[in-house]
């Protein structure tokens, strides 16, 4: 496949729509935009994988801008949370991506993934039960662990921000519309630190993808941050669980086979 070619308009229709999907799942779940829109691309629209990933990472630089816009306005956002998770984010984010580029990664990614996908149903099992949730303060020392650790996932195995942030906040007793929101927000500051990191080494941007993948983004965000400001914790909680199971069961097989 080449992997400079341009799209048609139709093509450029289907990125847009690709992007507003990714990005309602992500502004709704607080998770799952990395993933889905890769799978997308390459699946769908018939982008080159690297090509692919590369756009994906640019693009959220925008989205998550937008959606943090979206979420703060529709006050899906902790400040108290915000902070640590943002600052020790943006320094596991720049470890994780010179850890990939120089050290291999697949096998501490199969075992975050396992995890991850244990977590997911324990998140199930949480909130499909009839008893009343606890809403928990989260310490400082906690969000900085959670987000230090979330992001190196991230960085080293291409998307973990949202499915370790999210749904270990959520299983230690984090409101999930709360959590979605501020994690989604911190993400602009945490994909800008790998982003940077990793634009060091890369040669070109298709911004035929790029521009499209964000107009999708930017639309769905204001949407998806809406939808999260209404919906029942019960289900919102429910959602998170699907997601993290559905996707990383995916990226799981796709590593291992």
């Amino acid at each position: 496949m080449d992997k400079t070619r341009e799209f048609s308009l139709v093509g450029m229709l289907m990125i847009v729509a690709v992007g507003i999907v990714c990005e309602f799942i992500d502004g709704t779940a607080g998770m799952g935009y990395g993933v889905t829109s890769a799978t997308l691309l390459i699946g769908v629209v018939g982008v080159y994988p690297a090509l692919a990933s590369a756009s994906v990472h640019t693009a959220e630089i925008f989205t998550t801008l937008a959606a943090g816009v979206s979420h703060t306005t529709f006050k899906n956002v902790d400040k108290k949370m915000l902070l640590p998770l943002t600052v020790f984010g943006v320094i596991g984010g720049s470890i994780g991506a010179y850890i990939l580029v120089n050290l291999p990664s697949k096998n501490i990614f199969i075992v975050v993934s396992v995890v991850l996908i244990c977590m997911g149903f324990l998140i199930l099992l949480k909130f499909l039960s009839k008893k009343e949730i606890a809403i928990k303060t989260q310490s400082k020392l906690k969000l900085s662990i959670i987000g230090f650790l979330a992001a190196l996932t991230d960085a080293i195995g291409g998307g973990g921000w949202g499915p370790v942030g999210t749904t270990t906040l959520v299983l230690n007793g984090s409101d999930p519309r709360k959590t979605i929101g501020t994690i989604d927000t911190a993400e602009f500051f945490v994909t800008i630190a790998i982003a940077i990191t990793f634009f060091l080494t890369l040669k070109s941007v298709m911004w035929s993808i790029v521009i499209p993948l964000t107009l999708g983004g930017v639309i769905a965000a204001p949407l998806a941050a809406y939808f999260c400001s209404k919906i029942n914790r019960k289900y919102l909680g429910i959602s998170v669980g699907i997601v993290v199971i559905a996707t990383m069961s995916y990226k799981l097989l796709k590593v291992l086979l």
